[in-house]
């Protein structure tokens, strides 16, 4: 038995991929995934529709992916103090519990001032191993390299068929996964 962690970034109103992970989910029993979130593109019921599902974590990507009101992946790259802490604030005062305390810049692009911010308020990082020495101290994190991480988008940024999960499914991505496979959530798996 293998074990895998799932993570799709931009989950949102727009691109939202509940019915591919439902599907998917039939197909794996174990399944679990950890989608990571544009809140200030998600709609309050579309978060809870998704937080009724025990085998869906959702942690932060970005506050509204864009800059100048178009997708940037790019966005939380010079992010200051004040602005992460602004935001974290917010998300805390607004999202309760809606969300874990986990974070993906888009783009992987994170400002030192955003990486302290974000260890002072509690959040581990899903990160690249490029960024190993500009992490805080004591700061958890899970790396996109690590074996057995299975990543991908909620819709098709490459181009091709819309259906992201065949668009994985056609890489080769689920290729070694059986349906008693263990799935583990991104804040299951964080290290320091």
């Amino acid at each position: 038995m293998n074990t895998w962690v799932f993570d799709l970034d931009d989950e949102c109103d727009a691109w939202s991929s509940l019915p591919w992970l439902l599907a998917l989910k039939e197909k794996l029993p174990n399944l679990k995934v950890t989608l990571f979130t544009i809140p200030l593109e998600s709609s309050y019921p579309h978060l809870l529709k998704l937080k009724q599902y025990d085998w869906i974590e959702l942690a932060l990507h970005g506050a509204t992916h864009r800059i100048n009101n178009e997708h940037n992946p790019r966005e939380m790259q010079h992010w200051t103090s004040l602005t992460a802490a602004c935001y974290f604030s917010f998300i805390d005062e607004f999202y309760g519990d809606i969300f874990v305390r986990g974070l993906k810049a888009p783009g992987w692009q994170i400002s030192d001032d955003l990486y302290r911010t974000a260890s002072n308020f509690g959040y581990w990082i899903m990160d690249q191993t490029y960024n190993d020495a500009r992490r805080p101290e004591g700061m958890k994190y899970y790396c996109l390299n690590e074996e057995g991480n299975l990543h991908g988008h909620t819709w098709n940024c490459n181009g091709g068929v819309d259906n992201f999960i065949e668009d994985m499914i056609n890489r080769g991505d689920f290729d070694k996964v059986w349906p008693e496979d263990e799935f583990k959530f991104v804040s299951e798996v964080v290290h320091l």
